[in-house]
């Protein structure tokens, strides 16, 4: 696998973990705060390449206690051309706490559309290593709420501390 694709993939799994957010004790006032479309994105450089990562998630609260996500993240090389890599799309539970917020991907909603740029060696070597990163863990994950408004969210990933900014946008 050249290093781009190795690039990306670190880049993406680690923003995936960010945003996949199971259960912990909920808070629905917490969880009504989250409802909504929300989007981040984040630039990473590395060897003279600027990579552009966008994660559109929605959640959508229940007052069941059933909360969903669906998830969307698009790759992208910034620089020094501009090429689609492609995106990803993913589902699953949610529930957040007063400041956490965690969430499980449902395995079999993984879907990958990579750029038909990419020569298809890559194209599974990035389909391979994703689902290899996956089935290291358990399809969960979590963040620390450091902050949401109306507007914005704030949230800390739990393991290299990495923070995301979240804007709503509907």
């Amino acid at each position: 696998m050249n290093m781009k694709i190795k690039f990306v993939l670190t880049s993406f799994v680690a923003m995936l973990f960010m945003v996949v957010l199971s259960s912990c004790g909920s808070n629905s006032e917490m969880e009504k705060k989250l409802d909504g479309k929300w989007e981040c994105t984040k630039y990473e450089e590395e060897d003279g390449m600027t990579m552009k990562m966008t994660e559109t998630i929605t959640y959508n609260y229940s007052e069941s206690g059933d909360n969903t996500f669906k998830s969307t993240i698009k790759i992208a090389v910034t620089s020094p051309v501009y090429l689609e890599m492609g995106k990803v799309t993913y589902s699953g539970t949610w529930t957040a706490s007063s400041d956490k917020l965690m969430g499980e991907i449902d395995k079999n909603s993984i879907n990958f559309s990579l750029s038909s740029l990419l020569d298809a060696s890559d194209k599974r070597e990035f389909e391979k290593e994703f689902k290899s990163e996956l089935k290291n863990g358990d399809y969960i994950d979590g963040g620390k709420i450091l902050s949401v408004s109306e507007d914005e969210l704030k949230l800390q990933d739990e393991e290299d501390h990495e923070i995301y900014n979240y804007k709503r946008i509907n």
